[in-house]
């Protein structure tokens, strides 16, 4: 109970002590304590000796702890009035935290006329534990009158959680907000209330529920729907570290990189650990050896600002069942972003209802709303070159994840693993792709019974059919979506993909397919995302109906982006591209340009001169039709790049035409004379 639990220790310590001595050896001590800065008196203190019953004690240290300075002051001289040994935290997340916020009613009587007596009973038996509280003490309790009237049940009940942690729970609007229960405020329904508690979080010990129910209802802490996955056996040596995962409530990874203990460089190839990655209210899924731990959520994680050894991931613990994963897909690695793991843990039994607690509830599949900012159906288009596959990439992250890392690796990385676990699936429509493949079409099969004819679904009803099941987004990604005939393809799917005639929408519309006779429509929680060159169609020429019902985002060249390449080559390439495009737009128009992306990477002159030659003059020559006259005066009309030599005319003509070849060596000023430099 190290870490974000140390309070629990420390008030457990502080009710023995006050438990082994006497009502008036309580009053003794209570007097001596710093309530306030310069040892003004408490509200504690203002009645006669008598009336400091424990639990008013109990209840003027959370009162009077709020923030780091008043915690430490009143912490620091309970200490050592009471000679404690544990060491409580002063960091204001650290320590308990109750809705109610009104401190005029702290004490357990009004205006010095209660019943200490009775509260002291109650208090002696709490500190033994809950099977030893008498029903008949804790409703007397209840009848008690402070200064608003009898005690209500919730104040009694958060006082009981801090005088023994391990045995009671608040009950009010904290945990009441995850169970059903009579509200009544007698022994019977708390104690009904305990164990329809218990079962929500199996395997939690009750103030790891109280401080969840606690930071949830104050909204100091908001689960989000992003997953991490970290495995128990943090060395990959078969030694299993759950039983510190457990009692520390923490989790965290051995090194930097796989294979790579702290201290130790990263090796070339090695792929960091995100271990800063999670945040405050993150899900993390523990398994090992096998087996499903755990389900936790962030509270703080000390890689953020440390990534050392020493750091770790603090979790509260939600769901602690441990499950067999035997036959189950899920991935491999020690710490990362968990899609296949997600997957596994939710459809395991013991785990599902942790995922509804958190909001993520299978009813609710087919109802999603779009991301906030992201269109259900967009296209990505521009010239060649322009980044429209990465910014593919990065755009099914965002989708998937609500945002995606800023490093390039990273993102393909995880494209990677959404593509793997079905939530993106990726498809290339050319002139022959059709509407059997796409939505469904009949195949012949053969069996014992001879040959037959099979409905065989296709590509969206596929995807459509996971994304129903899963409240995550799921994407269809359309590469060269120009390039088929929309309206064969799509069918009667052209009216489905709209965002408001999709499942759980106000204009939902269902068809009937042609071939199944099924009935279907589109999940809202699926998007679709194509990428068009405009070289080989321009927008302008796209089915109406498709420029409709989708957002289209243009990308152009960005020359800017080839600073490093600028300088490794010596040569301005950001002048050179914006030369060529600034031609290529004259001549032709802004959908056939040249994209950066040609240019990125290169390393030095030798390997530009050869992208010159081998890709991008011949796309230059492509879009003119082989009109070697124009890609001369686009790269510059000089002879740098190009051998023009003039052909002799057959007797009776006297045209002048002329051979064009590509020099197998460029001119070393060839550049500096292309965006018109002197030489």
């Amino acid at each position: 109970m190290k870490g974000i639990y140390a309070s629990v220790q420390w008030f457990q310590e502080l009710a023995k002590e006050v438990v082994d001595g006497t009502p008036e050896q309580l009053a003794t001590r209570a007097k001596k304590v710093e309530w306030r800065e310069g040892r003004k008196r408490g509200q504690l203190l203002n009645y006669r000796r008598e009336n400091i019953d424990p639990f008013s004690f109990f209840y003027s240290i959370c009162r009077n702890c709020d923030g780091p300075e008043n915690t430490e002051r009143v912490v620091d001289s309970i200490s050592q009035e009471f000679n404690l040994q544990t060491q409580h935290p002063v960091r204001p997340r650290d320590v308990f935290y109750f809705p109610d916020k009104d401190k005029s009613n702290v004490l357990f009587h009004a205006n010095g006329e209660g019943d200490p007596e009775q509260l002291w009973r109650l208090f002696c038996q709490a500190v033994k534990g809950v099977d030893d509280v008498k029903g008949e003490d804790f409703e007397r309790a209840l009848k008690v009158r402070d200064a608003k009237g009898e005690i209500d049940i919730g104040k009694l009940t958060r006082t009981l959680s801090l005088i023994n942690p391990k045995e009671f729970l608040p009950y009010d609007e904290s945990t009441r907000q995850f169970i059903d229960v009579s509200a009544t405020p007698d022994w019977r329904s708390y104690g009904q209330a305990l164990d329809k508690l218990r079962g929500a979080f199996p395997g939690c010990a009750l103030y790891e529920i109280n401080r969840f129910a606690q930071l949830t209802r104050c909204k100091k802490l908001k689960p989000s729907s992003k997953c991490f996955q970290v495995s128990t056996d943090i060395f990959d040596d078969g030694t299993d570290y759950w039983g510190e995962f457990e009692s520390n409530s923490w989790v965290r990874a051995p090194g930097l990189a796989y294979n790579s203990p702290f201290g130790e460089d990263l090796r070339d190839g090695a792929k960091p650990y995100p271990l800063e990655k999670p945040k405050q209210g993150d899900i993390v899924l523990v398994y090992g050896g096998g087996e499903g731990k755990a389900i936790g959520i962030v509270w703080c994680n000390d890689y953020e600002t440390n990534l050392t050894a020493g750091s770790k991931v603090h979790v509260i613990w939600l769901n602690k069942s441990q499950v067999s994963l035997k036959g189950k897909s899920y991935g491999r690695h020690w710490f990362s972003q968990a899609p296949k793991m997600e997957s596994t843990f939710r459809q395991i039994d013991a785990y599902k209802p942790t995922f509804t607690l958190l909001g993520i509830n299978d009813d609710d599949i087919g109802k999603a709303v779009p991301m906030q900012g992201q269109p259900l159906n967009q296209i990505l288009y521009g010239p060649p070159g322009t980044g429209k596959t990465f910014a593919t990439f990065k755009r099914c992250v965002e989708i998937c994840d609500g945002e995606a890392p800023n490093d390039e690796i990273e993102i393909r990385e995880r494209y990677r693993e959404l593509v793997e676990v079905g939530q993106v699936e990726f498809v290339t429509f050319h002139q022959s792709y059709g509407y059997e493949e796409f939505v469904e079409g009949l195949r012949p099969v053969s069996s014992q019974d001879g040959p037959s004819i099979k409905v065989k679904k296709g590509l969206i009803r596929r995807i459509a059919k996971r994304a129903r099941k899963s409240d995550q987004p799921h994407v269809l990604v359309i590469d060269e979506i120009n390039r088929a005939n929309i309206s064969k393809v799509m069918g009667e799917l052209i009216t489905l993909i709209e965002a408001d005639k999709r499942k759980g929408q106000d204009n939902e519309v269902r068809v009937r397919l042609p071939h199944s006779q099924k009935s279907f429509s589109l999940p809202s929680n699926l998007y679709i995302l194509g990428t068009m060159n405009t070289a080989d169609r321009s927008i302008a020429l796209l089915d109406v109906a498709l420029r409709r019902r989708f957002d289209f985002e243009e990308m152009l060249p960005e020359p800017d982006l080839l600073q490093d390449e600028k300088e490794k080559t010596g040569v301005d390439l950001p002048k050179v591209l914006n030369t060529i495009n600034e031609s290529l737009e004259y001549l032709i128009d802004r959908d056939h340009l040249i994209g950066h992306a040609w240019l990125m990477g290169i390393q030095s002159k030798d390997e530009l001169d050869e992208c010159m030659r081998q890709k991008i003059i011949p796309l230059i020559a492509e879009y003119f039709f082989e009109d070697w006259s124009k890609v001369h005066a686009v790269l510059g009309s000089g002879d740098g790049f190009l051998d023009k030599e003039k052909l002799e005319s057959p007797k009776g003509l006297s045209d002048d035409r002329y051979r064009w070849r590509l020099r197998k060596k460029f001119k070393p000023s060839v550049y500096d004379e292309l965006i018109g430099q002197p030489k």
